[in-house]
């Protein structure tokens, strides 16, 4: 790839999970990776085999879970690692990261740093990363309080990230923070304004009665032209209906894209695989569960293009006749 084809930002179709690649002028940062090979068969086609940088949201396995075959591939080298420590956390896939994590640091094969709000020395080109959550007082806090006395769990001290580029918000990468995490986030007073908001906890329930309110609340201080659910089709049933619709009333003109063909969208899966899919790994193309599959964004002096485009929203229009995103 020529260095004037970057910066890119890649959202993986990792099924239900979170992973994203920023391959920037100077290096590759990874943020987040779910189970599955679709990372590293990314990677691969992208020709990159050393990662700069990978950043841990939280330890949810639907975060973390396929850092394990990256640590454990000896074809991909890996300079540093930002942790979000979760003491809370008890499951066996955390546990064996955290292991491999600290042997290949004992080895000097990499780095490992903590991560918290305003955490800077992230870049790896032109791209500025932000870290916006969670705040000093609550890292590592999951299980406890945080200063308001409010119930902290691994949802609640996520990570937030926002990449700025030319001093405009393209995409904020919210994790999977949820009501405490956003009331935590929207006090700070940081801007938050991105055009790509990748919805956290992939339109599931936050954590709250109102996720109506949730959502309105976050989306009008994002302001995004653009909304990615990463979810998979046979879990959960995300994204929920109160929450697409939210983003709609709130954002009508947003162009939402779920990674993969939400079954509140499409009880069935569609005989013919989507001809707007780019070329790239996509978990739910075997199956033929993509909608807008993986997404990749390109940066540019002049303007902001992704792909899949308005080819996406033809896509839906033309298939899924009960398309929540359509609804408004």
């Amino acid at each position: 790839m020529r260095m004037m084809d970057l910066p890119k930002l890649f959202i993986l179709d990792v099924a239900h999970g979170n992973c994203a690649i920023l391959q920037d002028t100077e290096g590759t940062v990874i943020i987040d990776c779910a189970h599955g090979d679709t990372l590293i068969e990314t990677l691969r086609q992208l020709n990159v085999n050393y990662v700069d940088r990978i950043i841990i949201s939280h330890a949810d396995e639907d975060h973390v879970k396929g850092f394990i075959d990256l640590l454990s591939d000896e074809s991909i080298k890996i300079g540093h690692i930002y942790i979000n420590p979760d003491g809370s956390k008890k499951t066996r896939t955390w546990t064996n990261l955290r292991r491999l994590i600290t042997e290949a640091v004992d080895k000097k094969e990499t780095t490992r740093n903590f991560i918290y709000a305003g955490l800077t020395g992230l870049e790896v080109g032109e791209v500025k990363i932000e870290i916006l959550a969670p705040n000093m007082d609550i890292v590592g806090q999951a299980g406890g309080l945080d200063l308001d006395n409010q119930r902290l769990n691994s949802n609640s001290v996520s990570v937030v990230v926002r990449l700025i580029y030319r001093d405009q918000g393209i995409a904020l990468l919210a994790g999977d923070i949820d009501q405490i995490g956003l009331k935590n986030l929207l006090n700070s007073g940081n801007d938050i304004s991105s055009k790509v908001l990748v919805f956290p906890h992939h339109g599931g329930n936050v954590g709250t009665k109102d996720n109506q309110s949730f959502t309105s609340s976050l989306c009008q201080k994002v302001q995004p032209q653009m909304v990615v659910f990463s979810i998979g089709r046979d879990k959960h049933s995300n994204p929920r209906k109160e929450v697409v619709e939210a983003v709609t009333n709130s954002l009508p003109d947003v162009h939402i894209i779920c990674t993969q063909l939400a079954k509140t969208c499409s009880p069935e899966v569609l005989s013919t695989t989507p001809e707007h899919l780019n070329i790239l790994p996509s978990k739910g193309k075997e199956a033929n569960h993509c909608c807008g599959g993986t997404v990749v964004i390109n940066l540019s002096e002049t303007e902001m293009t992704y792909a899949p485009s308005n080819d996406h929203r033809q896509f839906v229009k033309e298939n899924i006749v009960s398309a929540l995103c359509m609804r408004s």
